[in-house]
């Protein structure tokens, strides 16, 4: 439309019983006023027609004024979602029209378009339309929606296999055959036992290596299931101990190849010993730094701010001690209700010696799988 002026103004007709708003050009023409409609908005409640007046007569809007009624995501999710379509893709997570394969594709958007946790993307119908795009109506719950999807993926991947005992191998080399998630206070040396019997329950297995750190299989776990073999990491502690063995040296330990060693008291275990750097620079970083933190807190409560006694102070200071686990890197006393304290550097260098150890141990080698040990 070519208008007659640049004489913009906007007119609201409220006599109606949806108001109406114009935005209007004024000219004149042989020496009358005459106007020309440029635009009609419908649809608008009048409050809104009247803020947009006011921007129109140059008046100010206050931010407090302006709401947002709308703004959920829609555009990526869609574009996505339709390019999945028409690549086949929910097709080849599953060739029938079940509900888990819009949440498997309503997953897969989600984590090219928001890259977070499961978690996160089930929370996001608060400002996106991707789940309802992909198809899942009502409220989105992350274990029926995210995990059992997932789930009834790898089943149905795995119960595809002919021979699943010749095949599991090549399944968890490429992906979980289970997910399953246990609330962030349960450790994981407490879940060990019931997975292994678990596994084999489910999936008929007998005979597997359970492989784990050293956090989740700890002497307990190991003895409980004597003949389920295992790989696992030891700790500083029994490293130490192992190198306490006349058997074994320190310098044992080397950088290029794994070192194999049998006990003569303990036939059943094989440990690989090697040298790692790249663990060693962690696990020094990790140390150095907890004892950072733990002087730093020290530093705070050293000379307390108000009036206190011995015994409290050596309990604000104990407190410090068992959360970073670094009381045996210190020698500390209270003097004068003040808090006096010092690294052990002798125990620091001593632990320093160990952490290039890589040690793993192959355990309960009670039947006749002779199966290895492979160091990273």
């Amino acid at each position: 439309m070519k208008l007659k002026s640049n004489a913009l103004y906007f007119e609201i007709h409220p006599s109606r019983s949806k108001p109406i708003g114009y935005i209007r050009n004024s000219y004149r023409e042989y020496g009358k006023v005459r106007h020309q409609t440029v635009a009609k908005l419908h649809g608008i409640p009048l409050p809104q027609l009247q803020a947009m007046k006011s921007a129109f007569d140059g008046k100010s809007i206050s931010v407090a004024d302006v709401v947002i009624t709308d703004g959920k995501e829609y555009g990526a999710s869609a574009t996505l979602y339709a390019l999945a379509k028409k690549i086949g893709l929910d097709k080849i997570i599953y060739s029938r029209n079940e509900s888990w394969v819009n949440s498997a594709l309503a997953m897969i958007v989600g984590r090219i378009v928001y890259q977070g946790s499961k978690l996160s993307l089930s929370r996001a119908t608060d400002i996106s339309h991707l789940w309802e795009i992909c198809g899942v109506e009502g409220e989105v719950d992350v274990d029926k929606h995210c995990y059992e999807a997932m789930m009834n993926y790898i089943h149905d991947k795995v119960s595809s296999r002919k021979n699943l005992q010749t095949s599991i191998y090549k399944m968890v080399h490429y992906c979980p055959v289970a997910v399953e998630v246990f609330s962030g206070n349960t450790s994981d040396k407490t879940t060990v036992v019931d997975k292994i019997d678990e596994i084999k329950n489910t999936y008929g297995i007998s005979d597997f290596i359970f492989v784990g750190d050293r956090g989740m299989l700890t002497q307990k776990n190991i003895d409980e299931r004597p003949e389920t073999l295992n790989i696992t990491g030891l700790t500083h502690a029994k490293i130490k101990e192992l190198c306490g063995h006349e058997k074994v040296q320190l310098s044992m330990f080397d950088e290029d190849t794994g070192t194999e060693v049998v006990l003569p008291e303990s036939p059943g275990i094989r440990y690989i010993l090697r040298k790692n750097p790249i663990l060693k620079i962690e696990e020094q970083e990790t140390r150095i730094s907890l004892i950072e933190k733990t002087e730093a807190l020290l530093k705070e409560i050293a000379t307390p701010k108000k009036k206190t006694d011995d015994k409290t102070l050596a309990a604000r200071a104990t407190k410090i001690f068992v959360r970073y686990k670094t009381e045996k890197y210190f020698t500390w006393d209270i003097v004068d209700t003040k808090i006096q304290y010092s690294r052990k550097e002798s125990v620091i260098a001593d632990e320093e010696q160990y952490d290039v150890c890589d040690q793993k141990q192959r355990a309960r080698e009670t039947n006749e799988h002779s199966g290895c040990c492979r160091s990273v």
